[in-house]
């Protein structure tokens, strides 16, 4: 029996993250976990998978949309000071903060990578990858770069192994900027 045959109410279903399931029913967002039952009940506009124990969601009508949950849908975050935020990764979200700068805020809310004009990804394997002027570089969890903002392209790191473009040539770094041979699957 599938979640829709036990739950006929709901209209969307979304991926499965951390034993979690999104689901929405009557336009409400909930989640329900792998024995079937429900988690948290739907009460949310909208919802972001469970990443690092917490979900960012939205109440009807809230004004202050970057509120994060547990498990047990108690609101253990309040973003107050930031216009957008992302999911946890290494222990740290993305946020822009009102002035339209992008830093990074810990479980607290507070800003452990102060705001600043760049554009940032999530971190992996202690990297995040930044783009300040169309260049690309990497920075740590204390905001340094440790990888220069000098690549016209890249990607996240995975596995310790990050994909950059200088000019035309596609090469592949490791966490400290090394160039590496393209890793190959056995």
């Amino acid at each position: 029996m599938g979640l829709l045959d036990k739950y006929p109410c709901l209209d969307w279903i979304e991926n499965l993250a951390e034993d979690a399931v999104a689901v929405r029913a009557d336009n409400l967002w909930g989640f329900i976990g792998l024995d079937g039952k429900w988690i948290v009940e739907p009460k949310f506009d909208y919802v972001h998978d469970f990443s690092e124990g917490l979900a960012l969601v939205s109440l009807p009508g809230d004004s202050n949309p970057h509120r994060y949950i547990d498990k047990s849908g108690k609101i253990v975050l309040k973003l107050t000071d930031a216009s957008e935020s992302f999911d946890f990764h290494e222990g740290v979200a993305r946020a822009y903060d009102y002035l339209d700068l992008m830093g990074f805020v810990d479980k607290t809310g507070r800003w452990v990578i102060p705001p600043r004009r760049w554009s940032c990804h999530d971190f992996a394997d202690d990297r995040a990858m930044v783009i300040v002027k169309g260049k690309y570089g990497f920075i740590d969890h204390d905001g340094r770069i440790v990888i220069p903002l000098k690549f016209n392209d890249a990607d996240s790191f995975v596995d310790g192994v990050a994909r950059v473009k200088i000019g035309k040539t596609t090469r592949h770094i490791d966490i400290n900027g090394n160039f590496v041979k393209k890793p190959t699957k056995n």
